[in-house]
């Protein structure tokens, strides 16, 4: 009897060792379906963040070729600003000349100046 009570014994150790392993194999098993779920998110969040990298580098390029029209525009405005001064600056010290015809037939050079 005392050598069924060992067996007992043992084969429940052995059962004991047996849920332990199967435990152990199960949380194995959940660390790498909780890696692999891990992986797949962290590649997902790889390619959002190559597809922003991608819109920012177009905004950017959008940005300077904008910028390099509001330049052009700003530099046509100065540009067109200064040549309306100096056309209005030159209009007021240029002398005018009239040619005046009067009732007799006669023509008279008429000059004068604005200042």
């Amino acid at each position: 009897m005392n050598h069924t009570n060992n067996n007992r014994y043992q084969q429940d150790g052995e059962d004991s060792e047996s849920v332990e392993f199967i435990q152990i194999i199960s949380k194995i098993q959940r660390v790498v379906k909780e890696n692999k779920e891990l992986k797949r998110k962290n590649h997902h969040l790889i390619s959002q963040n190559r597809q922003l990298a991608a819109r920012n580098q177009l905004l950017e390029l959008q940005m300077n070729e904008y910028t390099s029209l509001v330049q052009e525009m700003e530099q046509q405005f100065l540009t067109q600003h200064e040549y309306v001064l100096d056309s209005m600056q030159t209009n007021q010290t240029r002398s005018k000349n009239f040619l005046y015809l009067d009732d007799s037939g006669h023509t008279y050079l008429i000059n004068y100046s604005d200042k």
